[in-house]
């Protein structure tokens, strides 16, 4: 199949050019953000008293074949890139970036999927992710059409609370955030925070 020039923003910032490893994707952020876009930040706050994360309940209440099944979640999912795509030039404009993309062969590990089981595995001096699977290629790279019925829902937080009760506490919990800051579990994890944790193994 041929690859489209078309909407390649969002998978130009999460795979990178070069780059095997960069903070890029996951079910949690930071509230460390520029000033400019906290106003956007507060305008979700209308709508999910957590608007930096995502919920997984409703994902892992369908099993492998399909069916509906008790779920079993955990707090935080994160991407780590594991593929590089070829060198590009600085000056490169989206084109050459799908073309790469289209270089990449099936059988290519994507992503490492690291999973965080709960608030309280992330702070303290023994938090720690857990390797729990990988994003893999079965074809080749192919782009879907504009009108493509292809949607990824965003789920509430609060649904997962609303199953997990006892990570609500959790949220307080004292971390060190990526830039050394003293923060909290709820406002200062996020992505760099889960690559610092899968560097020091």
């Amino acid at each position: 199949a041929r690859c489209r020039r078309r909407r390649v923003a969002l998978a130009r910032r999460r795979l990178a050019p070069g780059s095997a490893r960069r903070p890029l994707a996951g079910t949690q952020l930071t509230q460390k953000i520029p000033s400019g876009t906290r106003p956007v930040l507060r305008a979700f706050e209308k709508y999910s008293a957590h608007p930096l994360a995502l919920g997984l309940s409703e994902f892992a209440s369908v099993d492998a074949a399909g069916r509906m099944a008790e779920p079993r979640f955990p707090w935080a999912v994160h991407l780590a890139p594991a593929a590089t795509l070829p060198p590009l030039p600085p000056k490169a404009d989206a084109g050459a970036f799908v073309d790469a993309l289209c270089t990449i062969p099936a059988g290519t590990v994507l992503y490492d999927v690291y999973a965080a089981a709960s608030p309280e595995s992330v702070s303290g001096a023994d938090a720690t992710v857990e390797r729990i699977g990988r994003v893999v290629t079965t074809s080749v790279v192919v782009a879907s059409p504009p009108d493509a019925p292809l949607v990824f829902k965003h789920q509430a937080k609060e649904e997962d609370y609303a199953l997990r009760s006892d990570w609500v506490a959790g949220l307080k919990l004292p971390v060190v955030a990526h830039d050394g800051a003293n923060g909290t579990v709820g406002a200062h994890v996020g992505s760099k925070f889960f690559d610092g944790l899968i560097k020091a193994g």
